[in-house]
């Protein structure tokens, strides 16, 4: 059977492409996958056999492998290329060891990504640290050399001392036949817990209690060591005078973010509103009506001008109680690292609250966009009982810096208003 040349020509370019396929994918010939993932540079004193390509592995499983490596530029140190997963990150105490599977294992490199609060290791960049070099077999070899030969030494040395080791021990007993029965008496006492150091041996309350406050003090200090904080302050400037108020409302937010953990977190507000510095003032207004119960707005009241006698109006009058400075108290749970929930008191009702941190590509861009609801029977207005639901945005320009817009109020009668600001933030949590 003849087969045309083209069609061998065909056969051999499906085979050639297979072979691309399986080479790019299979054996990486091909890096399209470095999307995914960051450089990282650390210098060692000693390499220690650690070759390309090698593993790097967290908590022993593998996030990437070692680019690269060579001396730095004064040949005082290795320095290793590391390519790890975007997923991971790593922070400024961080630690990196080389490490070995077995005793004829291949070399690969450990790295333990640090606490959350330290701060954050640009990718890229150099990490703070000099990773630490294996342990060589020839190290043992010449470790345990230099052990045999001082076990030696302690022998010979030891030869002399034998006479007067019997001296001594021939002593001891005669001292031990003197006051056994002494010694007897002590032990009686301890084993009848008598005295303080039978009463520590034999109650099992007080080893309970060395046990409960030495577990405290461990819990305690997992506490701290997780702790971390954020400090928030941004300014809500409104669109329009709300709630029959004669100013335009505008609001100033002062908080403190506690971090328990990675996922809990406590947060305190201090909230001013309007001309501030006042605690509560008292506010007396008056609406008129027609005899047809139609309020009179101000545009209308002037229109009536010399005619306002004859119309029959109706004075109403309230004392309003505003508070210019509130406070908020919540807790929060983070979720799948781009949501959280929070329950507690908003400027002083209680509510809840979703925040969404939207994801981007980017790393220089954020937006967090928030929805709460509180005051959820409208105790905070006049003639309306809904509750209070506010959407908030903060746009992050660098990682302190921000713009802050949305509507406040947007469900009520009359209390509705676009607001748009600016804050600032600081602290070792995002």
């Amino acid at each position: 059977m003849h087969i045309k040349t083209e069609t061998k020509v065909g056969l051999f370019v499906i085979v050639a492409f297979v072979m691309f396929a399986y080479m790019a994918h299979y054996l990486t010939a091909f890096n399209w996958h470095l999307s995914s993932y960051e450089s990282y540079t650390v210098l060692f004193k000693n390499v220690g056999g650690l070759a390309k390509k090698a593993d790097v592995k967290i908590a022993g499983v593998k996030v990437g492998w070692v680019d690269n490596i060579k001396l730095t530029p004064d040949g005082s140190n290795a320095e290793a290329h590391l390519m790890i997963n975007k997923r991971y990150q790593l922070y400024l105490n961080a630690n990196v060891e080389i490490c070995q599977d077995g005793l004829l294992g291949t070399k690969f490199v450990e790295i333990a990504p640090g606490n959350l609060s330290k701060g954050l290791i640009t990718p890229g960049s150099n990490l703070p640290i000099i990773g630490g070099q294996p342990t060589s077999i020839d190290d043992l070899v010449h470790k345990f050399d230099d052990v045999a030969k001082n076990i030696d030494l302690f022998i010979s040395q030891l030869a002399p001392l034998t006479n007067d080791l019997s001296r001594v021990t021939s002593r001891i007993d005669q001292v031990l036949d003197h006051n056994l029965e002494h010694v007897q008496s002590i032990i009686q006492k301890i084993d009848h817990g008598s005295g303080s150091l039978g009463k520590l041996l034999n109650e099992d309350e007080i080893y309970d209690n060395l046990k409960h406050s030495s577990n405290s003090l461990k819990q305690v200090a997992i506490v701290y060591d997780n702790l971390g904080w954020v400090v928030d302050s941004h300014l809500e400037a409104m669109g329009r005078p709300s709630g029959g108020y004669a100013y335009k409302n505008a609001k100033s937010y002062l908080g403190a973010r506690l971090h328990l953990n990675k996922d809990w977190y406590a947060l305190f507000q201090l909230v001013g509103s309007d001309q501030g510095g006042v605690v509560e003032r008292d506010q007396i207004y008056t609406s008129y009506f027609t005899a047809n119960n139609h309020l009179l707005t101000p545009a209308e009241l002037q229109d009536l001008s010399c005619a306002y006698s004859v119309v029959p109006a109706i004075t109403k009058e309230a004392v309003i109680q505003r508070n210019t400075l509130t406070y908020s108290c919540q807790f929060g749970k983070l979720f799948y690292d781009h949501y959280a929930f929070r329950l507690g008191l908003f400027e002083n009702y209680f509510g809840m609250a979703l925040d969404w941190d939207i994801p981007f590509d980017n790393d220089n861009i954020r937006w967090v966009s928030s929805l709460e609801m509180f005051d959820l029977k409208g105790q905070n207005r006049l003639d309306d009982r809904r509750p209070h639901l506010k959407w908030l945005n903060k746009v992050f320009l660098f990682n302190s810096c921000y713009f802050a817009f949305g509507l406040d109020d947007f469900v009520s009668k009359h209390n509705i208003n676009p607001f748009f600001g600016m804050g600032i933030r600081f602290g070792g949590y995002d």
